[in-house]
Formats: C-alpha cells, sequence, structure tokens
C-alpha cells in the first residue's frame, strides 16, 4: 500500500513507485529464469514472497507491541502541550476581532448544514439566522 501510493519521477513519467518494483522483479525473475533456469526463479519468487510475509507479519507483531510507560507517557505530555497550543492559536484568532468570530460561526454553520443528507428537506423561518444569511443573496 506504501508503494502504490508514493509517486516518483521516471524522466519524463510520474508513476506509483510500485511499478517500478513489480516490473524490476519480472526483470529479474526473467533474467534469474534465462540465465540458470525456470526452477531458479521460481524458488527466488517463493523467497521473495516468503520474505514479505515474515516482513508483514514481523511489523504487525511490532504495531501490536506495547511501547515503555515512559514513552507512553513522553507521547501523552507531547500531545498535551501540541493540544495547548492549537487551542491558544485558535483563541488568538477566533479572539481577533468581531468579523473573525462572526466568520468562525458561519463556516461552522455551513459545515453542519453540509452534513444533513442531500434528501432532506428543511423548512427553515424568516425569522431564523440561517435564513438572514442567505436573503442578500
Amino acid at each position: 500500500a506504501i508503494l502504490a501510493n508514493k509517486l516518483v519521477s521516471v524522466g519524463p513519467f510520474t508513476v506509483p513507485a510500485g511499478i517500478i518494483v513489480i516490473s524490476s522483479t519480472f526483470l529479474i525473475t526473467d533474467i534469474l529464469s534465462e540465465k540458470w533456469g525456470k526452477q531458479v526463479a521460481q524458488n527466488a519468487v517463493w523467497a521473495g514472497f516468503f520474505g514479505l510475509l515474515a516482513l508483514m507479519v514481523s511489523l504487525w507483531i511490532a504495531i501490536q507491541w506495547n511501547s515503555p510507560s515512559f514513552a507512553q507517557e513522553k507521547s501523552k505530555q507531547i500531545k498535551g502541550e501540541a493540544d495547548a497550543e492549537a487551542a491558544a492559536i485558535y483563541n488568538r484568532a477566533y479572539n481577533r476581532n468581531s468579523t473573525t468570530r462572526d466568520f468562525y460561526e458561519f463556516i461552522k454553520k455551513m459545515e453542519m448544514y453540509q452534513k444533513i443528507p442531500s434528501n432532506t428537506s428543511l423548512i427553515i423561518s424568516t425569522e431564523s439566522e440561517f435564513f438572514d444569511m442567505f436573503k442578500n443573496y
């Protein structure tokens, strides 16, 4: 999946890295087959398959393995500091002036209305804030 999403440039072409890996694998197995025979090439393919399988299992185990407690604590500390900094940035932006507050509230309302399913009908009072936002358009 990583190679399928990684784009690389080869001369004038931009292609997924997975194409390069797969095409080079075919080239290598063809060379092995021509030089040492079909059985050697087949053994190389199986060795590559089992090598990738071992890599996947190893990575899965490493991901599932619990981190040491000091690393988890440090991770929580860093995340907490980043959340506090983000909140401070949002607070400064929101409280810059009344226009930024109005714009933020407008964006949040639009996001809320965007989440309403498209097959839903809304009945909006002419007294509502939502109606006021659009009456000039």
